[in-house]
């Protein structure tokens, strides 16, 4: 069905997936069932393990860091259309609450959860699968995604209170410098920038960065602009001199020094070597 994507873990370690920056483009949830793994969310690191419940935000990067072996996961995402079509006004839902919220969270629900939320979801996917059919499938399809939906707003609802622990000065300040970046990266990129726009020295802000992130100002910089560049370049409709322009480099040979210090390939090399890549893991 048009606009419903059901995925599991054989795609997370698909040959291209791991380490190669993606961009979510329909929300959605997923939930682990056995083993972990860690990716990045906008530089954000994240690690879900066993009895994870993640809500996906459309249009934040994300890249795959790690997954355990034994790692057993699925995942569903859902475009705009399908829930307009359907009449699913989400807009004023605690699903649309934390599917758009700055910090897009995970939620630890109880085994039986997991594995009653994991059934539902393969059995959608099972639906999808081609070569199935039968003459009520979209109808069934067409309900199972919405019982989907609203057993993830009612897991949230009922795992989400309570659990939000004080969120000191700092973690509150990277927070901010995130959000900042991935709004700003493509024309700034330097750490003075940022601190004027917190209102905080460039000493104070790369302290707190590195206190919480243990990661420097720089890196966080610098791993925006390379996944963004690895997006572009991965799309055989985009040429080296627009991934130039579009990330504001002086030009075309400085923009290629600056993408091979960070990744050891040319951009060109790495455009090669993505092609057949899969584009997305989710």
């Amino acid at each position: 069905m048009e606009g419903i994507n059901v995925i599991d873990e054989k795609l997370i370690k698909a040959p291209g997936i791991l380490h190669n920056p993606f961009r979510a483009e329909a929300g959605g949830f997923f939930v682990v069932q056995q083993g972990w793994f860690r990716f990045l969310c906008n530089q954000e690191t994240v690690t879900c393990h066993a009895g994870s419940l993640y809500f996906i935000a459309r249009d934040k990067v994300y890249t795959i860091e790690e997954v355990s072996d034994d790692c057993i996961y699925t995942c569903i995402t859902i475009d705009a259309a399908f829930l307009q079509e359907n009449g699913i006004h989400i807009a004023g839902s605690d699903l649309f609450q934390v599917t758009i919220a700055a910090n897009t969270r995970q939620y630890a629900i109880s085994e039986a959860e997991t594995a009653a939320f994991g059934q539902l979801l393969a059995m959608i996917g099972h639906r999808l699968e081609k070569g199935y059919s039968d003459v009520f499938q979209h109808e069934t399809v067409q309900h199972l995604v919405i019982a989907a939906i609203y057993e993830a707003g009612a897991l949230f609802r009922l795992h989400s209170s309570g659990i939000h622990s004080p969120v000191s000065r700092k973690e509150e300040l990277t927070t901010r410098f995130l959000d900042l970046l991935h709004e700003h990266f493509r024309q700034q990129r330097g750490i003075g920038f940022y601190a004027d726009a917190l209102a905080v020295t460039p000493g104070y802000l790369t302290k707190a960065l590195k206190e919480v992130t243990g990661k420097a100002a720089s890196a966080l910089i610098s791993a925006a602009v390379i996944a963004e560049a690895k997006m572009m370049l991965g799309n055989p409709a985009i040429s080296v001199s627009e991934v130039t322009q579009v990330l504001q480099f002086s030009d075309q040979s400085f923009f290629g020094k600056y993408f091979r210090k960070y990744t050891g390939f040319s951009p060109t090399d790495y455009k090669r070597k993505s092609r057949g890549f899969a584009a997305r893991a989710f």
